[in-house]
């Protein structure tokens, strides 16, 4: 983050695609720049180094702002991602989406591969 918060400006959109809950307070540090994003990818490992997408099908990201606001920065943001390959889709409720993600993992991460 320090090595790109000199870029960061007025019009700048942060838009992270991370698991979790916790950069969002890192990240925003009383910034209105930064937008939010739950994605989901259906992958696999290829080997010990690759990791592998099992299908577009299941591939979506869904983001937004996190007072439900829908800017048209992020109009602009949809409209760019719309036909990029997965599911696209600008959502007033990307915090509740963001925790049933992160409820998911949570709850998913003690079983074994």
């Amino acid at each position: 983050m320090n090595d790109f918060a000199a870029a960061v400006g007025p019009e700048t959109m942060i838009f992270p695609v991370l698991n979790g809950m916790r950069h969002i307070d890192i990240l925003t540090n009383g910034s209105e720049n930064m937008r939010s994003s739950a994605a989901s990818v259906s992958s696999r490992p290829r080997s010990t180094t690759r990791v592998a997408s099992s299908s577009s099908r299941l591939s979506a990201t869904c983001y937004g702002e996190r007072n439900g606001e829908i800017t048209p920065r992020l109009k602009a943001l949809d409209a760019t991602l719309q036909g990029a390959g997965f599911d696209a889709r600008l959502s007033p409720e990307i915090m509740q989406a963001m925790w049933e993600k992160w409820v998911q993992l949570a709850s998913l991460a003690p079983l074994p591969a």
